[in-house]
């Protein structure tokens, strides 16, 4: 049980993280033009 709470805690983090490295290129791009 505690292994699934931690694989959840992991993903929500990784996802959290790789949302916010998204905006961040997005927003990069946006300047450019």
């Amino acid at each position: 049980m505690m292994g699934a709470m931690w694989f959840f805690v992991v993903c929500f983090i990784w996802l959290m993280g790789f949302s916010l490295l998204a905006e961040i290129l997005f927003y990069e791009e946006e300047q450019e033009l």
